[in-house]
């Protein structure tokens, strides 16, 4: 009576954080923790997305039942939704940041970061690119701003949107919703909600609304069906800055269309709810594979990732989500191989006896019909859920050397652990800290217990959670140094008052402080009226110079990437941001109908599998 896995997702998962491989002879494909034991909770129901409440539940489920039996545990969540603040301070977020932390030594959290980071283009050039879920919008005062919300590729049947708009403290706007230039619904100012219903389209609108957990916020759902000529806006006027972030569903889910999409999109910003949280572990994925022999004993080429045609093994996954939070947070915590990873396939995914689930081939194999398939138990799948039980095997074996280890002090370990990667970079804020490198994990908890001396050198590096500034003494920017020697090993044991800061342009917010063993991490803030400007800060040793950086500092993505200049006394020339943008992730030509990784998405009342 034990429900079965009819998707393939759960049993890929599983696998790759402990499959002990015995399905083959000899085993081929082992997960992380081979000999660790598994707790499985079923959240989702038969066609239906997954409740806040139920994942909540089946967390104090695992942790309650791992309790019981005197054992430490590792909670694998490989799903996420961009509908939701993107700072930590949801409910699901803070309910499951209450079942870890100092008070729960021998508990962890690991959660897929999302597949949200994809940029695409627009062939016919009717909307400037990228084209992406997220974007942001800085209004002067008193300014109005169109934001087309773009549905290519949508399915038949009825469709559903769902934006969140995250705002800073000060702001105010009031929104409306347009349909083909007319006004839809609203205006609506802070503090006041509108919904309507137009036939077969429902759309509903909640204004600015103000909370002393998170920062200002505003939502808007669309559901129905509506002409494929159509196109819906979102008008804003006021003053602000503003992330917008898009969820589709039904005809629009990201599992069989590229769901809705903002002009001028960015990678930044895109770590899905939960992973956002602070206190959680998100793991973002990179290129795993592309190349296998699958289960009829055909070669499969897949050399292309991205706008990439021959993309190096170790390159970010270009549809990896990227951060920081909007609290500048660096997320996600580290990367892990998430695009082309063979796992276990349960019987009822499977493509060749008609199942449904996740290993069909569509158009993304021309080479093989079931080209995902590599023998009778074993498929091919690509997404972040796949990088985070890798991760989540990790943190088992931390646990077995010492099970007393804190959610904290198992991300430190991990990230002092992690190493720089070996391929493309799309964004360095997909990254995190770095890859993760187990043997770098046990390594750095081995120093724990017997330090070792090693001054840092060549082998260091500083990782900065945003490709800029914000000219703004409450909006910190969040800085990890990794401290290596010149042979790449570890270096901690020295006395930590020869190791200082230096910060020019810029107000130190958080001091150096030491994680664990080679991890050090600072924050700084840049001062109001500085956009434009440029931010540094420098680590020395012993006098000396060992990392430094420098930022711009700007109100917005676009500004960071090219100021704005003045020209002969009246005009000011501002940035071709999407054109800035496209050279920095590399995505000039990308197909529009590639299809995103990530399996499916949720809705404003619903998570979904990553």
């Amino acid at each position: 009576d034990e429900p079965r896995d009819s998707i393939g997702h759960g049993t890929h998962v599983a696998s790759l954080a402990a499959g002990n491989g015995l399905s083959s002879s000899p085993p081929r494909y082992v997960g992380v923790a081979p000999e660790a034991e598994l707790m499985v909770a079923k959240v989702t129901a038969t066609g239906s997305g997954i409740s806040d409440a139920d994942i909540v539940r089946a967390a104090e489920f695992v942790f309650a039942r791992a309790y019981e039996l005197g054992a430490h545990a590792v909670l694998n969540l490989s799903l996420g939704s961009n509908f939701g603040p993107h700072d930590g301070s949801s409910a699901l977020e803070r309910a499951l940041s209450e079942l870890i932390g100092p008070a729960h030594p021998g508990r962890a959290l690991v959660l897929a970061a999302g597949n949200s980071g994809g940029l695409y283009v627009d062939p016919a050039g009717r909307y400037p690119a990228p084209l992406g879920v997220h974007t942001e919008l800085h209004l002067p005062a008193g300014d109005v701003a169109r934001l087309p919300i773009v549905t290519p590729d949508r399915g038949s049947g009825g469709a559903g949107i769902d934006g969140w708009i995250e705002l800073r403290s000060g702001d105010s706007v009031s929104l409306a919703l347009e349909l083909d230039g007319d006004t839809l619904l609203g205006p609506v100012a802070p503090g006041e909600a509108a919904s309507d219903a137009r036939g077969e389209l429902e759309v509903t609108l909640q204004g600015q609304t103000e909370s002393p957990l998170s920062n200002p916020s505003a939502r808007f759902l669309i559901r129905g069906s509506w002409p494929a000529s159509s196109s819906f806006s979102l008008r804003v006027e006021g003053h602000g800055t503003l992330g917008v972030w898009l969820e589709g569903s039904g005809a629009l889910d990201p599992s069989s269309s590229l769901g809705p999409l903002v002009p001028l999109a960015l990678k930044e910003g895109t770590v899905n709810v939960p992973a956002s949280s602070p206190e959680l572990l998100a793991v973002g994925a990179t290129l795993n594979r592309t190349d296998w022999i699958d289960s009829d004993g055909t070669p499969i080429s897949m050399p292309a990732h991205g706008a990439l045609a021959e993309a190096p093994l170790d390159t970010t996954a270009y549809f990896s989500s990227a951060g920081p939070n909007t609290r500048g947070v660096m997320k996600p915590d580290l990367v892990a191989p998430g695009a082309n990873l063979a796992g276990a396939m349960s019987s009822r995914a499977d493509p060749r006896s008609g199942g449904g689930g996740m290993f069909a081939a569509d158009e993304r194999c021309a080479q093989s019909e079931q080209c995902f398939v590599v023998d009778d138990a074993h498929a091919i799948a690509s997404g972040t859920s796949l990088a985070a039980p890798l991760v989540t095997g990790a943190v088992a074996l931390l646990f077995e050397a010492d099970p007393t280890l804190t959610q904290a002090e198992v991300r430190a370990l991990l990230q002092a652990g992690a190493r720089p990667t070996e391929g493309v970079v799309f964004s360095e804020q997909q990254l995190g800290i770095g890859a993760l490198d187990i043997v770098g994990a046990l390594s750095a908890q081995a120093e724990l217990v017997t330090p070792s001396e090693r001054q840092p050198g060549r082998g260091s590096w500083l990782t900065p959670a945003a490709s800029f500034a914000r000219p703004d003494p409450a909006w910190p920017l969040v800085f990890h140094a990794e401290l290596r020697d010149d042979g790449g090993k570890l270096a901690d044991g020295f006395d930590a008052q020869r190791l200082t800061l230096r910060a020019s342009n810029a107000a130190v917010a958080e001091p150096l402080t030491r994680l664990a063993p080679g991890l050090y991490r600072f924050s700084v803030t840049a001062p109001e009226g500085s956009g434009g400007e440029r931010l540094r800060v420098a680590l020395d040793f012993d006098g000396h110079v060992l990392l430094e950086r420098e930022l711009p500092i700007a109100v917005d993505p676009a500004l960071a990437r090219r100021p704005a200049s003045v020209r002969g006394g009246c005009e000011i020339a501002g940035a071709s941001p999407w054109a800035a943008n496209l050279a920095a992730v590399l995505l000039l030509g990308f197909a529009w109908r590639l299809r995103r990784a990530s399996r499916a998405r949720g809705s404003s009342r619903t998570r979904r599998a990553r």
